[in-house]
Order: structure tokens, then sequence, then C-alpha cells
């Protein structure tokens, strides 16, 4: 069964070098921490980044974990497991999105005014500290029913294209601590542990773009996870939908 903080999962790790470990005191520093041990140990650089990537990758290629299937459409499959080493369910979920390239989807999905027109799971997103031309600190909230706690969420995003491959995209989250987005009295700060998107033109239908999507994301809190999971596990299909519409809007719109 896969491990997501397992060694299984990452790159085998060198000792950081003098540039990367003065790079990692200054990056700490200023106050952003991760929860990760391995991620404390290591400077937010490309190499850094390389090894979230990778992880991501990973997940997504693992073809060996008992992974049980929610859903299963011509446009999308979803896939759950609980790792050994988390309560926390994991979930991967691939879709098409048709007749939208990588770079229309990933624009509705990266650029923040985009994003919170029409996903209601990111209210209030915003970018907390641009940390390099490809990687940011970004902080939103989740609006939740009457009488349970909003969750909020303080991530490192980071993205590159053509990657793994000429004309992909790839994005990873992970949660960290900022000074300028610190935990609030009328919010539960949520945990991603990992999540991320991979974009690349489908291979079966011209025009179109393939889209897996990984999510595992603790929401804290009284709730059950067993709940939460089953949630959960049905939420990546509204989600697609919401994205397909956007991407019509924008086009209509002239936006691209």
């Amino acid at each position: 069964m896969i491990r997501v903080n397992s060694s299984s999962v990452l790159p085998s790790l060198e000792k950081p070098k003098e540039s990367q470990q003065q790079e990692s005191e200054h990056f700490e520093r200023k106050g952003i921490t991760h929860h990760s041990i391995l991620q404390k140990s290591l400077a937010v650089t490309k190499t850094k980044q390389q090894i979230i990537f990778e992880k991501v990758m990973a997940i997504s290629n693992d073809n060996v974990s008992k992974w049980d299937t929610v859903i299963n459409t011509p446009l999308i499959k979803i896939d759950k497991i609980k790792p050994e080493d988390s309560p926390v369910l994991l979930l991967r979920a691939w879709a098409v999105i048709e007749n939208f390239t990588p770079k229309e989807v990933f624009d509705q999905i990266y650029d923040t005014e985009n994003r919170v027109k029409w996903d209601p799971v990111t209210m209030g997103l915003r970018v907390v500290e641009q940390i390099d031309e490809n990687a940011a600190v970004i902080y939103f909230y989740v609006k939740t029913p009457f009488g349970i706690t909003e969750r909020d969420f303080v991530q490192r995003r980071g993205f590159a294209f053509d990657y793994p491959e000429k004309g992909s995209i790839i994005m990873s989250f992970e949660s960290c601590t900022h000074p300028s987005a610190p935990p609030l009295k009328n919010r539960i700060r949520g945990e991603t542990h990992i999540a991320g998107y991979l974009l690349k033109p489908s291979s079966t239908r011209p025009g179109c773009t393939d889209l897996c999507i990984l999510s595992q994301v603790d929401i804290k809190g009284s709730i059950p996870k067993a709940i939460v999971n089953m949630v959960a596990g049905k939420a990546p299909a509204d989600w697609v939908k919401k994205l397909t519409k956007a991407c019509e809007r924008a086009r209509k719109g002239g936006k691209f």
C-alpha cells in the first residue's frame, strides 16, 4: 500500500549543499515553515520543488497499490486509498476537459481572480507572498454549513511548464505557515499533505486536455473522518464540471 510520506515515493536525497542551506535559513527567517521534517531540512529551491513534483508524479503513476475506484465514466475516473501512515484519504482522479488546451485549463486553476469566480472551495483566495516566478504562498478559506467552523489553508504552490514532458504542466500544493497568514480564532487551519494537478494534451482526443488531480487534505476538527472521506470521494466530479464551465466562460469572454 502506498505511503505518502514514505521514502519509497521520493527520490534519494543528498545532504543540502551549503548554498541550499543558506537559502533554507533565509526562508526560515522570513517565517515560512513546512510541516514535514524532510521539508524543513531542504531549501525552497528548484531542487526541493523537483522533489515535490516527483512525489506528485509517483502517486499519479502508482499502479501497484490497491486503489478503490469510486467513479469510472468515459470523462472521469476517481480512485481513493487510505495510506498506511495516515487516516486521511488520498484521492486521485483523471478527467478529460473537452475542447480546451492544457494552458487554458491551467489559467483557470492558477489565476486567483479567475479561480474565486468559479471555485466555491477557494473563498478569499489570495497570494500571501510571491517566492519566485513559479512559486508562491497562498491563502484561502472554505465556507461550511451552519454550525460547522470554517476551515482555512495556507499552502506553498509551485508549477512548471513542459514538465514532465513538452506540452505538459504540473502544479503542486503543500501546507506551510507564514507570518502574514496566522491562524484565526474563527477558523480551523486545515492541512494539505499533498495536492497537485498534471495537465497534458489528450492522447486520444485532439484539442482536449487530460487532467490528473491529486488531493490529500486533513480538514482537522471534530468531524468524523469517515464522513469527510465519503464526501471527498465524490467532490472531484463536481469540481471538474465547474472547471469546464469556467473555461467555456473565459473563452467566450475573449480572455484566452
